[in-house]
């Protein structure tokens, strides 16, 4: 019996993560102590540092916030309430605006609605909350949307897709990988459907870097320090839950390594950068696996 094929049993599928988070874990200690520290010593010299008397109202502030954004989500964030609410009016609708036959992109469409409601919970609404809670706080230094500390950890960015592509080509391999992925499944009908897809697919990913990656990291920093990092970590993890199992598992690494450079250079750019990779790249692998990578350029 090969590694896969041991690998694909169900119980050594079930608790193969644990030897492999626990090691990882190790090294990322070793890796990344010193950048914790670092961490911690900002924290110090933050002028609004909670460790004093005061009581600060910020770690309240996110996880009631971050609570609402993400049950939001969970309930009508997905393609199941655009197809109970909206499509019947919304889809013909964008069918005449954009010319399209009728009927042929409305799962498109959920899946624009998915974006959408992303952009909306993990963008607008967390950061126009925050600006009202506290006006002094400049929002493009809480979402992480600055440039200046990104360029020193190039090479870690690099080196973090240099490991990830073989782990992609692996993963590539298993059933579950090209039956789940692209979550549009008219994706390989044409180029336009794909590239369509893609777009919507990178919006929300960008989206999300700056819920997880900006915004709870910088807003949780005076407050926890590194612990921001950890305490980002579960729902990150939970909200790829419906994944592949090891994916989902995977996403706890991928967390722990993009949020500490995300805090260590105050940017979501790097992050979005090596999440956009991966994501375009397991579509295309799911495609090619299961030869159905687009032959015509649009669907009409």
């Amino acid at each position: 019996m090969n590694v896969l094929s041991w690998v694909q049993h169900p119980l050594a599928k079930a608790f193969f993560p644990i030897p492999i988070l626990a090691l990882l874990a190790l090294v990322a200690t070793r890796l990344f102590r010193q950048a914790w520290q670092e961490i911690e010593s900002d924290r110090s010299r933050d002028p609004t540092d909670s460790t004093s008397t005061t009581w600060n109202s910020r770690s309240l502030a996110v996880v009631l916030i971050a609570g609402f954004c993400l049950t939001f989500q969970r309930y009508y964030g997905h393609r199941d309430t655009y197809e109970r609410y909206l499509q019947a009016t919304v889809s013909p609708a964008l069918d005449r605006l954009f010319h399209a036959p009728a009927g042929m992109f409305h799962e498109l469409y959920g899946h624009g609605w998915w974006s959408f409601a992303r952009a909306l919970v993990y963008v607008v609404f967390p950061l126009t909350a925050w600006k009202i809670l506290y006006p002094r706080d400049r929002l493009r230094a809480i979402a992480g949307l600055s440039w200046g500390g990104l360029w020193p950890h190039r090479k870690v960015y690099g080196l973090c897709l240099a490991v990830i592509f073989p782990c992609l080509l692996l993963a590539s391999t298993q059933p579950d990988f090209h039956n789940h992925y692209p979550f549009y499944k008219q994706a390989s009908r044409s180029w336009l459907d794909l590239a369509l897809w893609e777009a919507l697919y990178l919006v929300q990913f960008f989206c999300l870097e700056v819920f997880f990656r900006g915004w709870w990291l910088q807003a949780l920093r005076p407050s926890l320090g590194v612990g921001a990092l950890f305490s980002m970590l579960v729902p990150y993890g939970m909200i790829h839950f419906g994944k592949p199992y090891l994916e989902a598992n995977g996403a706890l690494l991928a967390g722990l390594v993009l949020g500490t450079l995300a805090m260590q250079s105050r940017s979501i750019y790097g992050g979005f950068a090596v999440h956009a990779f991966v994501a375009v790249v397991m579509d295309f692998l799911a495609l090619r696996a299961g030869d159905k990578l687009p032959t015509i350029g649009v669907p009409w």
